[in-house]
């Protein structure tokens, strides 16, 4: 699977993890599933470049600061990812915040940087409060 989606071939990874009895997924199996979703959501959104000149001109635009942190997650990118998430987080009272925590979440999962990981949990954890 990792091979698969080193090469971007993200329907082949899907289709062999989905051969994976549920009962043997592991937490790195979990995490394939994390990026291939996360890939396959990117599919239908504009690049990154894009989706950061859109929320410069809108920043109260807090649909598509979730767009830009789901590409960023799609991307690799999980500081520009946490970074975008904690901003609707900390400035939607509604469901675009509990999508937006759940990302970030997600990004907790993957994300191989521990302190990158400890100082986002702290800043979640500041602005749920």
């Amino acid at each position: 699977v990792e091979i698969l989606l080193a090469r971007r071939d993200h329907a082949a990874a899907a289709a062999l993890l989905a051969q994976v009895p549920e009962r043997a997924l592991d937490d790195r199996a979990r995490q394939f599933a994390l990026r291939i979703d996360a890939a396959a959501k990117a599919q239908s959104m504009p690049d990154a470049a894009t989706l950061r000149a859109a929320v410069e001109a809108r920043p109260d635009d807090l649909e598509a600061r979730l767009q830009l942190a789901q590409r960023a997650l799609a991307d690799g990118d999980h500081a520009g990812s946490l970074g975008a998430y904690l901003e609707v987080v900390q400035r939607d009272r509604a469901s675009l915040r509990e999508r937006a925590r759940q990302g970030m979440l997600d990004v907790f999962r993957l994300a191989a940087d521990a302190e990158l990981v400890s100082t986002y949990r702290r800043r979640l954890g500041a602005a749920l409060n």
